[in-house]
Parts: C-alpha cells; sequence; structure tokens
C-alpha cells in the first residue's frame, strides 16, 4: 500500500508536468505535428492523473458513507485492493471513451457546418456544365418561358500565389448564392458589408479561409495578384468558407475577370426554377436537351447534397471502426484486471466462500469498485472529450486544412458510450462468474488441504 501511494503521487506530479508543458505548446501550435504532440501530452497527463482521482473517490466513499452500512462500506473498502489491478485498465478505459468523444465531436461538428454550408452554397436547383451550350441563350429562353428565376454562370483562372497553387473565380456578384455568400470573416459592421463593399468597390476581393489560416492574410490587408495586364492590388474585405478545397481561391466580379484575363474557362452554370411554375424541372430538362445538352451534363440540387454527404460520411465512417477499436482495447484490459484479481486473490475468495459468502455477493463484491471506477471515468471523459475536441477543431484543424467551424457539443454521444462500458462491464462480470464458479471447487480443496 505504501509502494502504491507513491507511485500513485509520482505519476500525479509528472501527470502536472505533462499538462503545463501542453498549456504552454497550445499557443506554439503551427503544424498538424505539433497539434498531436500537445494531444498526446493532454491524454498522458490525464491518464497519469487517473489513479489519483481514484484513490480520492475511494477515500471520500470511506469517509462519507454512514457506518450502519457496513456491506456497502466493504464493498468500497475492497476497492483499495482491486485498485493496483484496474489502473493501467481504467487508463485505457479513459483514453477510449475521450477519443470517442473528441473525435466523435470534431466529426458530428464538421458535419453540420458542411451541410449548413452546402444549403447555402448550392442553393441552385439545377447545375450545369457543358462546354458546347449557349449559357446565354438558355437564359433567354428560360426567362422566355418563365422557368427561370435566377442564374449564376462563374468563370475562372487556375494560377499560383505565395507559390501554392491559387483559383481566381470570377463570380456574378448579383447573384443569390453571392448574396448570401457564407462569410467567416468581413470588414465593416456585418457579412453584407462586406459583400456590398465586393460589389460596388473594384479593388476589392475575396479570400476563402485557406488564404486567411495558411498565408496569414487578414481582413484589411492588401494583396498582389497577377494578372495578363499585369500585378493588381485588392483589398480583402471578407473570407469565405470553402470546406473541401486545398486551393488557394480568390473570388472577385465576373468583369474584373474577364477584362484582366484572356484565358478564363467556364465554371458551369447554376439555374434557380421559378417556384411558381409548375413543372417548371421538366421545361429546363427540355430546354437543355433541345440546345444540345446531354443528360450527364446536369445535376440537379438534391443529387449535389446527397452525393456530398455521402462522400464525407464514407469518407469518415473509419472513425467508427477506430472508435469501435479502442473500446475494444478497453474491454479486453478490463477482463483481464478481473482475471488477474480473481487468479491473485483466489485463496481469499475461498476461505470467504468457507465462510458463506455466495456467488452473488462475490459478484456484487467486485461489480462495485469495477462500476465506481468506471464512473468516475466516464465523467471524467467528458471535459478531456471537449479538449480534444477543441484542440482538433480550433488548432489541428486549422493549421492543417485552414478550415474553421463551430464546436457542436451534444450529450447523447456520451450516454450511448455509458451503455456501452455497462455492457462491457456486464459481459466481464458474467466472464469471471463462470471463471469463479469453474475454479472455486479446486481453490476450497486447496484450503481443506491446508486447514
Amino acid at each position: 500500500r505504501k509502494d502504491e501511494s507513491r507511485a500513485w503521487r509520482w505519476l500525479a506530479m509528472a501527470s502536472l508536468l505533462l499538462a503545463m508543458i501542453a498549456w504552454f505548446g497550445y499557443a506554439q501550435i503551427q503544424t498538424a505535428a505539433h497539434g498531436f504532440v500537445v494531444l498526446g501530452l493532454v491524454l498522458f497527463a490525464a491518464a497519469w492523473f487517473l489513479p489519483l482521482a481514484l484513490v480520492a473517490v475511494l477515500q471520500l466513499g470511506s469517509r462519507c458513507l454512514p457506518r450502519r452500512l457496513l456491506l456497502t462500506r466493504w464493498m468500497i473498502s475492497d476497492g483499495w485492493a482491486q485498485l493496483p489491478a484496474f489502473r493501467s485498465a481504467m487508463m485505457a478505459l479513459l483514453l477510449a471513451l475521450t477519443a470517442n468523444l473528441g473525435v466523435g465531436t470534431l466529426v458530428d461538428s464538421f458535419r453540420d457546418a458542411f451541410v449548413d454550408w452546402l444549403e447555402l452554397r448550392q442553393s441552385a436547383d439545377l447545375y450545369l456544365r457543358s462546354p458546347n451550350l449557349d449559357y446565354a441563350q438558355l437564359r433567354d429562353i428560360g426567362v422566355a418561358q418563365n422557368w427561370l428565376a435566377d442564374s449564376h454562370h462563374r468563370i475562372g483562372v487556375t494560377s499560383r500565389w505565395q507559390g501554392r497553387p491559387a483559383l481566381i473565380r470570377g463570380v456574378d456578384t448579383r447573384a443569390p448564392d453571392s448574396l448570401e455568400l457564407p462569410l467567416s470573416k468581413w470588414r465593416g459592421d456585418g457579412p453584407d458589408d462586406a459583400r456590398r463593399a465586393w460589389r460596388e468597390q473594384a479593388s476589392t476581393v475575396l479570400i476563402n479561409e485557406q488564404v486567411h489560416f495558411l498565408a496569414g492574410v487578414q481582413v484589411g490587408d492588401r494583396i498582389e495578384l497577377e494578372t495578363d495586364a499585369g500585378p493588381r492590388e485588392y483589398e480583402v474585405v471578407g473570407v469565405f468558407y470553402d470546406y473541401g478545397n486545398p486551393y488557394f481561391q480568390f473570388y472577385l466580379p465576373k468583369q474584373s475577370v474577364m477584362q484582366l484575363w484572356q484565358h478564363y474557362y467556364s465554371r458551369g452554370i447554376g439555374l434557380w426554377l421559378n417556384p411558381d411554375q409548375e413543372n417548371a424541372m421538366q421545361q429546363a430538362e427540355a430546354s437543355l436537351l433541345a440546345l444540345g445538352a446531354q443528360p450527364g451534363d446536369w445535376i440537379s440540387q438534391a443529387e449535389v447534397r446527397t452525393l456530398s454527404v455521402g462522400i464525407f460520411d464514407k469518407t469518415f465512417a473509419v472513425t467508427a471502426a477506430m472508435n469501435l477499436l479502442t473500446m475494444l482495447v478497453a474491454a479486453i484490459a478490463l477482463l483481464a484486471s478481473l482475471l488477474a484479481i480473481l487468479q491473485e486473490r483466489l485463496p481469499q475468495f475461498a476461505q470467504w466462500r468457507a465462510l458463506g459468502l455466495r456467488q452473488g455477493e462475490f459478484l456484487l463484491l467486485i461489480a462495485t469498485p469495477l462500476l465506481l471506477f468506471c464512473g468516475v471515468v466516464w465523467l471524467l471523459a467528458f471535459p478531456l472529450g471537449a479538449l480534444l475536441s477543441w484542440i482538433l477543431i480550433h488548432k489541428v484543424n486549422i493549421v492543417s486544412f485552414g478550415w474553421s467551424m463551430p464546436l457542436q457539443w451534444e450529450f447523447a454521444p456520451a450516454v450511448d458510450l455509458a451503455l456501452i462500458v455497462l455492457s462491457i462491464c456486464a459481459l466481464t462480470l458474467l466472464l469471471v462468474s463462470l471463471q469463479w464458479r469453474r475454479q472455486m471447487p479446486q481453490a476450497l480443496a486447496r484450503l481443506g488441504e491446508m486447514l
């Protein structure tokens, strides 16, 4: 017991040291590698602090329980004997729960932000890309037949900026998706002020978050873009979300791109259908076919959204497998700890059995400290999971991809994890009970020979 107390104190001191290093290192995160080092320090600090937290809970339970509850006090006190065997298993469980909550929150937050972003960025009913189609004629037909409410024909130029590939987009500043373009940062009192300045002032530009975070460009800075007419300087008035894009991207009014670059290319056209016109979709598709477009040249908004979200879910499906793997490791550690306790203390349990201890009482004696320890671990996983997701979202994700998003914390995944932990405990206790029943006759026989 004295050696164990010394080990707990040393682990607690090491945990405090790692936490301080992680605290100072957080502000120094510049790359994904730095971020994962800080995450590792945080997780190790939490794992090494856990034994001291479990000791504190046992001490609190021993002091606060009424003396008349002798059986309950005995079960809590037996946790002292079980703690050395459970220490590593509880650390593994804490890391597993923290990883599940942290990474799960990251994925859920990203998915919510991505879907909300799609709602605004992909608001047109149809998206068409056909190199041989006359878009101006299509718009005229749509307006004449009253099935077209609005359209947006984008053009683009591929370039390089600060040594990295860059995309310069010429957009219609009056199109619906431009008027509602979601901005994360802006000049003025609100996003509308920035979008208005971008529409009305020729020397302004909107940049994506990758330019802002990865290149360090701030709102109000002036940047230089290389055009066919020579370098031109623009003031940054806003930063727009641009999930899934690995390139630097700049938004300029369409007319400016057409004047300053000779070899621009079409990025397709978005079509907003007239909601008051019956069969507007059928009329639009008939007009496209009449103008020579092929059925594969266009895609509907619903198809774009389904395809995009489907790709997202498939991309992050591996996180569910990793979460399952970490929980499996924790379950194996719990089972190994319980079996080790049974094997080590079997002679003692045989004596208790000879004094009248029944199998149900044995399971209760083993289960009470186990459930108490798991409850403490589950509670500690809340702040640790939130901290893990905060670092992943606000540091690692930004320095790696240049994307920002709000952290969306939900309680439901924690409840699901609690049910999983209870299931793991029930399964391990069942296996230990079977092992106890198989080994107890032999232990009692050996006890009889000793007497």
